[in-house]
């Protein structure tokens, strides 16, 4: 309500108080959904812990009784992967094709949480992501929304991170393991020994998974096709897609295994130097490419710096706020156009 009839001195101004009460009510908010969180986890924790170390110290008591003969069985190698601990989360999990992808997702980045941990960060990501942008951004209830699916999304682009980590250095090894391999079988050896010869000698990722394909060979007793076929599903690489045809096929019809994994091997050496080729081609490319979506943030901060008021429309006034919202959302797209444009697969 306005006092027209006053000298400007008079007017009562608005306090800051509002304004540091909303603050510190806001970073309330904050620590208060954090806590809540935490107790939650905790609370699972407590209660599930009990049964995680009974189940626990059954296997390893069934593990130190085991026998020759029960060495032969799936159970004690080829297990069914756990979603989460609660058992009728898990029942439920099971049922649901998306939740299955993500825990093929969580398996490839060679991480042991169950998928149902991360599905919980990832809900609370989303809450608190809608929270935060609806409080703050002071954005639409349907961009509030977008903002939380991006935080649902947040832990599985770090699991996807993680996987092509792992991919990566895979690719690194696997040259030299298939030398390993191809010597071991010229020197008398089978494939099943040539392979945990190359599980012992090379780290994570590569010689974890040829020791648990080794074993669910040789211990579990699950056959070689479906063993090689597992292997490949943990590792989503052309290259050892490859390798397993060429092992299954030989297996089955039979021919030169080596003359096979030889030229395998120099097809693999001759696309990583294509690759470093093609990097070092499109190096500009990426460059630009980070210069020009780099750019307006620079010029935002060196203004905010410069002179502070200057860009107080587009975050104070509705129609501001709407355009900073389709600016970033073209950004967005444009940098998923522009990623394909200079990804160039070998």
């Amino acid at each position: 309500m306005g006092f027209p009839w006053l000298p400007p001195s008079l007017i009562p101004r608005k306090s800051t108080k509002c304004n540091l009460g909303r603050t510190v009510s806001m970073l309330l908010a904050i620590s208060g959904i954090f806590f809540v969180f935490i107790l939650v986890i905790g609370a699972t924790y407590l209660y599930w812990a009990p049964q995680w170390r009974e189940a626990e110290a059954l296997a390893r008591r069934l593990a130190q009784t085991s026998t020759a003969s029960a060495a032969q069985m799936e159970i004690p190698v080829v297990q069914q992967q756990v979603l989460s601990h609660i058992p009728w989360f898990d029942a439920a999990l099971r049922r649901i094709p998306f939740v299955l992808r993500l825990d093929r997702l969580r398996e490839q980045a060679g991480n042991q949480t169950p998928i149902g941990i991360w599905l919980l960060v990832g809900g609370m990501c989303a809450v608190l992501g809608f929270w935060l942008v609806s409080q703050i951004g002071r954005l639409p209830w349907w961009g509030a929304l977008v903002c939380g699916s991006g935080g649902f999304s947040l832990p599985f682009l770090y699991l996807s991170h993680l996987k092509h980590d792992r991919l990566r250095r895979f690719h690194e090894q696997f040259p030299e393991a298939l030398g390993m391999l191809i010597r071991s079988i010229q020197a008398g050896h089978s494939l099943i020994i040539g392979m945990q010869l190359v599980s012992e000698e090379f780290p994570d990722p590569l010689g974890p998974e040829f020791r648990r394909t080794v074993e669910h060979i040789t211990k579990g007793g699950l056959p070689f096709d479906e063993a090689m076929k597992a292997l490949s599903d943990r590792l989503d690489s052309l290259d050892l897609k490859y390798f397993v045809i060429a092992t299954i096929i030989q297996r089955e019809s039979g021919g030169n295994l080596t003359e096979v994994l030889e030229k395998l091997e120099g097809l693999i050496r001759q696309r990583f130097e294509l690759q470093d080729r093609v990097k070092a081609l499109s190096a500009e490319g990426k460059l630009s490419a980070i210069v020009l979506f780099a750019l307006p943030f620079v010029i935002v901060l060196a203004l905010m710096v410069l002179n502070p008021g200057y860009l107080s429309v587009l975050f104070e006034t509705e129609t501001g706020r709407w355009l900073i919202g389709v600016g970033l959302s073209m950004m967005i797209i444009g940098g998923f156009i522009t990623k394909r444009m200079i990804a160039i697969r070998v």
